[in-house]
């Protein structure tokens, strides 16, 4: 078996790096037909919510705010968020939509998460084919949020920051996923290179039969089938077969 060295590795890609190219475009145009013109783009709509115990944002004017109250409502919102998870707003969104959904698939269409760890506020994400429907949908689950939550915990106030106008496509990431293909085409490629020639057992050169035996040379039979001035004789007649070339 030939032995694997840094040099022979890169020797063995460089002869066959026309196969490595081809094999590259082909992964990435494939890849690229695929997302432009074949897969459904979806996009996705998002909205925020303050949630709160009623203490950080008061009425009053007073800009007081208390670190036991901060602490409650980081607590709450987690709280909030399972409520946000449950079967009974899809259910009302469903409703409020004239049944054109199935609150189970608006169920799974939608993504209720704290922005940050320790934050006090909720992104809420609806995912969709259709642009419009996306933002549709966010804001109508939004606008339901204020009362489904306080109908169960009537001390948590709940803020709407921000409403969706607009949706942004999330899938698929043309470029990103092109990239990936084309990259992927290139491993592999070169992986199948590398293992064919590696496995390889013939010896193609002089100095290969020197460096695997380390006996010296004598001599070598040329190849008369690829003389060319071998070849040009045997296709003109001029070639003897008889000794001595008579």
């Amino acid at each position: 078996m030939n032995e694997i060295s840094l040099s022979g590795i890169f020797a063995a890609l460089l002869k066959r790096i026309w196969l490595i190219i081809i094999v590259t475009v082909l992964c990435a145009a494939i890849a690229f037909s695929y997302c432009k013109f074949i897969v459904k783009p979806v996009y996705r709509a998002t909205t925020s919510i303050l949630i709160t115990n009623g203490g950080v944002i008061t009425e009053s004017g007073d800009d007081t705010i208390k670190s036991g109250d901060l602490s409650a409502s980081i607590y709450l919102v987690n709280t909030c968020v399972d409520i946000l998870k449950s079967q009974k707003i899809y259910k009302e969104l469903a409703v409020a939509t004239s049944d054109k959904y199935n609150y189970k698939s608006l169920k799974s269409g939608f993504t209720v998460e704290k922005k940050e760890e320790d934050s006090l506020f909720i992104n809420i994400s609806f995912r969709s084919t259709d642009k419009s429907e996306a933002i549709l949908l966010a804001n109508a689950f939004t606008q339901l949020v204020p009362s489904s939550i306080e109908a169960i915990l009537p001390s948590v106030k709940v803020e709407i920051l921000e409403e969706a106008d607009t949706a942004n496509k999330v899938f698929p990431q043309t470029i990103n996923t092109t990239f990936i293909f084309a990259l992927i085409g290139a491993i592999v490629s070169c992986a199948i290179i590398l293992l064919i020639s590696f496995m390889d057992q013939t010896i193609k050169s002089e100095e290969e039969f020197v460096s695997y035996f380390d006996i010296p040379i004598l001599g070598t039979v040329p190849d008369f089938d690829n003389s060319p001035t071998y070849a040009y004789k045997a296709k003109s007649g001029n070639v003897s077969t008889t000794a001595g070339g008579q």
